[in-house]
């Protein structure tokens, strides 16, 4: 599963929060879309993107299969260049490039600053400038790849399991592909 692909693994963090949200919202609306790991997933994303706001589409379902292998094969490792990878999913945008690396790297070095770093943009070093609006374009275009919807996919009732494998107890094998 993509929580344990190699680019993940031990680095990606916040499976807990959604399984949390999943939990708390699965009694409100049971296995409807509103409360599908792929949207709560995605709506975690814009709720901690650090103050930037927009509308989040909703309706998406969750995967009924989770490979590691295609996980592996599709997640960029630190090592992959970016742009082979974005080309690879229609992503070719340069501003899709430059945009969600840069909002990663500003969200992991916020409190961090080294006294060493030069700023790139000495005019208006402290402010993004489009930087907000493009990162905002380039999720929703990210989201907007190849989604599960109307019959597509599932309503999982634990994000961690495909509803199959929950049925016939084998929850402890397969985790989620969000």
């Amino acid at each position: 599963s993509e929580k344990e692909a190699n680019a993940n693994n031990y680095s990606a963090r916040g499976f807990d929060a959604v399984d949390r949200m999943e939990a708390l919202l699965e009694p409100s609306c049971p296995a409807t879309v509103s409360s599908s790991c792929a949207d709560i997933v995605t709506i975690a994303s814009e709720r901690s993107s650090g103050g930037l706001k927009w509308t989040v589409p909703s309706g998406k379902r969750d995967s009924t299969t989770a490979c590691r292998a295609a996980a592996n094969a599709f997640i960029p490792a630190p090592f992959d260049t970016l742009r082979e990878r974005f080309t690879n999913v229609s992503l070719s945008n340069n501003t899709d490039l430059v945009s969600l690396p840069q909002k990663i790297l500003l969200l992991s070095v916020q409190n961090e600053r080294p006294a060493s770093i030069t700023d790139l943009d000495p005019t208006t070093p402290d402010t993004c400038d489009t930087f907000f609006e493009s990162f905002v374009e380039s999720m929703i275009r990210t989201g907007n790849l190849s989604p599960l919807t109307g019959t597509e996919g599932e309503i999982r009732l634990n994000c961690s399991v495909v509803n199959a494998n929950l049925a016939a107890g084998l929850d402890s094998l397969l985790v989620s592909s969000i």
